[in-house]
């Protein structure tokens, strides 16, 4: 719980206090939450119609779509990296603050097809052994 309540006194300190820095003054903390998640007197519930759209680009995306396409067709258009952290967001799971939206085994499902995938273009980004150039030790 101590994430939900360092949100509220955020909150607290942004919207009503004095003292709050200028730059926190009237921020809007709905940016903050995940896809699919709304804020009702500073706890995190479900928004139907948002999670039925991250449960569906989960099911585009596990029958063979790709990041942004699984994504349009659920109903949002984030971009390929956004719709790939959506994947990746364990809040989905259900947590001390957000309830869950997915299962586990959807989301394992997720994750594992989004390796595989990336393992088959080359782009898991392993660091790869420095090459080193070979020196003549023959001086001319």
């Amino acid at each position: 719980m101590p994430q939900r309540s360092l949100y509220i006194a955020a909150r607290k300190l942004a919207s009503n206090s004095s003292a709050a820095l200028p730059y926190m003054k009237g921020f809007d903390f709905m940016k903050l939450l995940p896809y699919g998640y709304r804020l009702e007197n500073g706890v995190a519930i479900i928004d139907d119609n948002m999670a039925d759209a991250v449960k569906q680009f989960f099911s585009n995306y596990l029958a063979g779509m790709g990041l942004t396409a699984a994504a349009k067709k659920a109903g949002f258009t984030p971009y390929h990296g956004s719709a790939k952290r959506i994947l990746q967001n364990r809040h989905y799971l259900g947590d001390a603050f957000y309830p869950a939206i997915l299962d586990e085994t959807t989301f394992e499902q997720a994750a594992a097809m989004l390796i595989k995938r990336a393992e088959k273009l080359g782009r898991l980004n392993k660091a790869k052994a420095p090459i080193v150039p070979k020196i003549s030790n023959q001086f001319y």
